[in-house]
């Protein structure tokens, strides 16, 4: 019976990590298109700018909910640490493979399967030239951030030098 309340913690943490997690790796991939939105054509500012700021705020709320909530799972700075630098590699990881594959293929693939794409490929190439390196310079921090925190868990499980 004993067992079987311990499988029961472990299978509950588990699921509470991981939809911090998500919530986490959600929020830092918000802020992908929060910043896409600031370099969207002159015609579409007014839209850009209102929609921005509500963007930065989701992104900000679901970080600092699922670090809190991290950190009440795991109840150590040193693990709520790593547990956000792997979570962080994710949306960095995906950004980086995104911006890497051939816009000429991404571009046949939508001139196959969305009507009239041909008639805007236009303003998507010029949106594509303006935002890929926000995007790039995006991933780039994000897994910079992810590494950092990393390095700041293990650096956190030394042991601190004794005073004399």
């Amino acid at each position: 019976m004993q067992s079987e309340v311990h499988a029961g913690d472990a299978i509950l943490g588990f699921c509470f990590a991981w939809v911090f997690k998500a919530l986490y790796i959600s929020g830092l991939t918000l802020l992908i298109p929060a910043l896409l939105v600031l370099v969207l054509p002159e015609e579409l500012a007014p839209i850009a700018l209102a929609s921005s700021p509500v963007l930065f705020a989701a992104a900000a709320f679901l970080i600092v909910i699922s670090v809190f909530g991290l950190h009440a799972h795991y109840r150590t700075m040193r693990s709520t640490l790593l547990h956000l630098g792997l979570s962080t590699l994710i949306p960095g990881g995906l950004a980086i493979a995104f911006t890497l594959v051939q816009r000429e293929f991404v571009f046949g693939l939508a001139e196959s399967y969305i009507p009239g794409f041909v008639a805007i490929k236009p303003l998507v190439i010029e949106y594509v030239d303006r935002s890929v390196p926000k995007i790039i310079a995006l991933a780039v921090a994000f897994a910079l951030l992810g590494v950092v925190l990393m390095w700041l868990s293990r650096w956190l499980s030394r042991p601190l030098p004794r005073l004399r």
